[in-house]
């Protein structure tokens, strides 16, 4: 009885609602949110994937870290996989900083994500990565 009640309860509700917000302001709402990410970053994600395609990768790392509403450490992902698995040197750095950034914003830091964050900012230096050559030498500093 009560599970009925409930089912048309909910029907209604959702009908009024329905009647109020109109799906294209919905829609226009959820493409506003995705904002650079669209779905040709679909086919560019699935180049960095299958192929470590640079030039993909690098469009899919800025459009997340300019476009505000998603949060900036989400190419960690694809950082690592370009860094580890096609050995693209430049993503070491961004492995480094997609770490650090979830850890600040997370307002904690463990030792074995320091560790990690670490090993891949030398590792980028060892290849000869300006980024990383100067985010290391700014630590050394610090120390």
């Amino acid at each position: 009885m009560k599970t009925k009640i409930s089912l048309i309860v909910f029907a209604v509700v959702s009908f009024l609602l329905g009647m109020f917000l109109p799906p294209y302001d919905c829609l226009q709402c959820y493409v506003d949110n995705i904002g650079g990410l669209n779905s040709a970053s679909y086919y560019e994600k699935k180049a960095i994937e299958e192929k470590g395609d640079v030039n993909a990768y690098i469009h899919v790392r800025d459009s997340i870290i300019k476009t505000p509403n998603i949060v900036h450490c989400n190419y960690f992902y694809y950082a690592l996989l370009m860094a580890t698995e096609y050995n693209y040197k430049p993503a070491n750095y961004d492995v480094y900083s997609s770490l650090k950034l979830a850890q600040s914003m997370l307002k904690k830091s463990s030792e074995r994500t320091n560790a990690i964050a670490l090993y891949y900012l030398k590792r980028g230096a060892g290849y000869g990565d300006k980024k990383c050559i100067v985010g290391l030498a700014k630590l050394s500093a610090r120390k």
